[in-house]
């Protein structure tokens, strides 16, 4: 009995042992596969799973690119500077210390110093991007746990000129406004990544530091902007403003054979240094942001309707009424009282009611479809922020008062930006081009990555075009309403507006609050320049006439003479080639000192009494910046093209000198 139970139980044991090898073996076949499946099939999963928890990636922003004017001239640029930072760990013990140190160094508040010291971290900013003397007296208090990192900072050295135009960026080096926003994606540079690992709180560590990788740069951005006319543009619109003690106004300049801005200004400006010195109203370019009802200067587009579909000619009469006239109930006058005047005296003494009846005869249809044609209404695509197509209702909503308001220029909006393309169309024959603000594109390495091409359309037939200049041309003659605007040695042709403004309260016409415009071509046998100029709510006289027209007339010398164009009649080439080099010669030495200065430009930390100053001779405003930087130095930047003069000389100067640098067009 005793045997059998033997047997049994070894049987039993036998049977368990291999119940346990067979189970064991699974385990381990169904682990090996696991461990295979791991490291083999899933390797590249897993390893991403297991970077993912201890590394991480860091991407270094390029260097910004530049923005320069059609000629080369620096608007925007790029330039090293240092920042201020600490590491409170390393403060224990002498956190209020430190900070009221710190604090009567650089003029912050010693108490949130402290506070910021007294913190469990081990980095926070102090001050960004500092100039070079704070960067010098913080070094010299040789502070435990302050150090100091290379950050790029944007730079605008001409201040206050094209602010509108040019924008800023913000504290993370992307633009905020104007081109800095809107050429964003071509003007950063392309990113570096970086690896490190992760601490408990998921911080990038990095074991030997921050490497050096040289991050790219952006593209360089050339604007169609030529900056010596955009000063003499927001200068002579400027004191226009504050002279007649006006709300504010704009001033377009356009090449009307290609579209391209020449000068953009807006008054107030605001130096885009510093935007939190103005208000956020003020960084708006208003030529493309502001609407406004235009007045008596669309009455040129009117008769260009009237002439193209051949409903009058420029020798038609128009009976107008002894300067009053009812339309549904609603009474429209003219500023002086006439009876019979020609179609071409209409447009010269500025009659509402001589346009408004050529404006019948056209119909609402037409009217609206040549309107439209001509941009209003719709956006012009110049590539700056904002822009806004204006207001021009469908014609089927128009009644009588309507189809009469709209024909010299009230109840539809346009901005300054439409206007100039309109008047450019009728100056070079008749086909529109839409604004251009953007020239072309560099790459880092100076290749051209892209330039714009002037693509336009009919919008009037070439002899349409011509008769509506000719008969803008009498606007600035003895007895027309611009006569402000003429130019003894060259022709000009021209069309003044004043048109009132709607009462927001009332939303009636004000009796008190005007636009002031006026815009012409010059020369008007061959026009080279298409110039609005608007004047918004002028206190002291508020016709276009005598408000506008006299910044036409300054302006357009000032850029006629830029551009070198021949007068008329009489005078050779070569003479005003001559006079105009050497009149632009004395406007860059006045152009830094009429503009108010931008902040100094930041440079390295002075060492010792003295230092070389560079050869700046033929240089380009770029290479002057670079070459001041590596120098240590602060430069003042007047005029533009290359460097043709410098003070102090080249050698040996004053650490903390002031270097002036005076640009001229390459001859």
């Amino acid at each position: 009995m005793a045997d059998v139970l033997s047997v049994r139980s070894m049987r039993g044991i036998r049977v368990r042992m291999i119940v346990t090898a067979v189970v064991l073996s699974a385990l381990f076949g169904v682990a090996l596969y696991r461990a295979f499946a791991l490291t083999v099939v899933q390797h590249a999963k897993m390893k991403h799973l297991a970077e993912a928890q201890y590394m991480r990636t860091v991407q270094l922003p390029g260097v910004r690119g530049s923005i320069l004017d059609r000629n080369g001239s620096a608007l925007a640029v790029s330039v090293e500077v240092s920042s201020i930072y600490a590491n409170p760990k390393e403060m224990k013990g002498h956190a209020e210390e430190n900070a009221q140190i710190l604090a009567e160094a650089i003029g912050a508040d010693p108490y949130l110093l402290t506070e910021r010291f007294r913190s469990n971290r081990y980095f926070v900013w102090i001050q960004r991007r500092v100039g070079p003397d704070v960067l010098q007296r913080v070094r010299s208090l040789h502070i435990k746990g302050i150090y100091f990192k290379k950050e790029m900072r944007r730079f605008y050295p001409n201040g206050r000129l094209a602010g509108q135009v040019i924008g800023f960026v913000g504290s993370d080096n992307k633009g905020l406004e104007g081109s800095e926003l809107e050429f964003n994606q071509w003007l950063t540079g392309s990113r570096s990544k970086v690896i490190g690992l992760k601490d408990a709180l998921g911080r990038a560590v990095f074991v030997n530091g921050l490497p050096d990788l040289g991050p790219a740069s952006g593209h360089t951005v050339v604007l169609t902007l030529d900056k010596t006319i955009q000063f003499e543009a927001q200068k002579a619109l400027e004191e226009a403003v504050t002279k007649t003690e006006a709300k504010g106004g704009t001033l377009v300049v356009m090449n009307p054979k290609t579209g391209e801005i020449l000068a953009l200004a807006n008054a107030p400006g605001f130096d885009p240094n510093m935007p939190q010195g103005s208000k956020p109203r003020q960084w708006r370019d208003r030529a493309v942001t502001d609407t406004f009802e235009p007045g008596s200067v669309t009455k040129v587009f009117t008769l260009a309707a009237t002439l193209e579909t051949r409903v009058a000619t420029v020798d038609d009469h128009v009976y107008c009424e002894n300067g009053r006239i009812t339309v549904d109930d609603h009474v429209i006058r003219d500023s002086h009282a006439h009876k019979w005047l020609t179609v071409t005296q209409c447009i010269k003494k500025s009659s509402n009611i001589c346009t408004f009846k050529l404006a019948e005869r056209l119909g609402r249809k037409r009217l609206y479809d040549y309107l439209r044609s001509f941009g209003f209404g719709q956006r012009t695509g110049i590539r700056l922020p904002g822009e806004r197509r204006g207001r021009l209702r469908p014609w089927r909503r128009w009644s009588r008062a309507a189809l009469a308001n709209i024909s010299f220029g009230q109840g539809f909006t346009a901005t300054a930006v439409q206007l100039g393309a309109g008047l450019s169309a009728l100056a070079n024959g008749g086909t529109l081009y839409p604004p251009r603000i953007l020239r072309s594109v560099r790459d880092a390495d100076g290749n051209v990555t892209l330039v714009t091409r002037p693509r336009g359309r009919r919008v009037v037939a070439r002899w349409v075009a011509h008769k509506v200049i000719d008969v803008m041309r009498t606007v600035v003659q003895p007895g027309g309403t611009g006569v402000q605007a003429a130019m003894e040695d060259y022709p000009v042709a021209g069309k003044t507006g004043t048109a009132q403004k709607v009462d927001p309260e009332t939303g009636r016409y004000s009796n008190d609050r005007w636009i002031a415009s006026f815009m012409g071509v010059v020369p008007a046998d061959d026009p080279a320049l298409a110039i609005v100029v608007m004047v918004d709510e002028p206190q002291t006289e508020h016709y276009g006439g005598d408000v506008a027209a006299p910044v036409f007339k300054r302006v357009a010398r000032a850029a006629l003479d830029v551009l070198a164009v021949s007068r008329r009649p009489g005078g050779s080439r070569t003479k005003v080639h001559k006079k105009a080099a050497l009149r632009n010669q004395s406007r860059s030495v006045s152009l830094a000192s009429m503009v108010p200065a931008a902040p100094a430009l930041p440079a390295a930390t002075p060492q010792g009494p003295s230092r070389h100053v560079p050869d700046f001779s033929g240089l380009t405003m770029c290479q002057v910046v670079e070459a001041a930087r590596k120098a240590g130095l602060t430069c003042r930047l007047e005029g533009s093209g290359v460097a043709v003069n410098q003070s102090p000389p080249p050698g040996s100067a004053p650490a903390d000198v002031e270097c002036r640098v005076s640009f001229s067009a390459p001859r």
